[in-house]
């Protein structure tokens, strides 16, 4: 069972893949002219971040907004029901990811990049001009269920 997820995920992520990258070809203009191309050196050219969210039971959670803070500002995903999420039109540099239940409906601690559980520990993912960056799948932790302690046995007092 546990290989059919991960060769369905596998599918998923190369029709994302080369979903992005047709995308890319088809906005990209058919033909640039030789003073333009030897006077660019570098490509502003969008990238997109791909991934998947997963709850603590290892299963894809769905709803989980990812929110990617950038060069251009930030850009918002919602996973599907595959857990999968898209960040596209990003233009190239560094990105610090926020994981968050959103829509997912909540339960979650919220997660940055790298496993950071708080903003400043974050790592910064670097996106080159036109890269499709596949991440590593991201496990949102539980909340601590609320503690109620537990009350002493009531204790008998005799009557003698």
């Amino acid at each position: 069972m546990r290989y059919r997820s991960v060769i369905l995920r596998t599918a998923s992520t190369i029709t994302i893949l080369g979903t992005a990258l047709a995308a890319e070809l088809i906005a990209a203009p058919a033909q640039a002219s030789a003073a333009q191309a030897s006077t660019a050196g570098v490509t502003n050219a969008a990238g997109v971040i791909t991934g998947i969210v997963d709850g603590s039971g290892g299963g894809p959670l769905t709803g989980a907004c990812v929110d990617a803070t950038g060069p251009q500002g930030n850009t918002l995903a919602v996973t599907q029901s595959d857990g999968r999420f898209v960040l596209g039109g990003l233009q190239p540099g560094g990105y610090t990811l926020h994981y968050s239940a959103c829509a997912a409906g909540g339960g979650y601690v919220d997660q940055w990049s790298g496993g950071a559980s708080w903003p400043g520990g974050a790592k910064t993912v670097r996106l080159a001009p036109g890269q499709a960056r596949e991440l590593a799948p991201v496990t949102l932790r539980t909340t601590l269920p609320a503690f109620t302690p537990a009350l002493p046995a009531a204790i008998p007092t005799s009557t003698a």
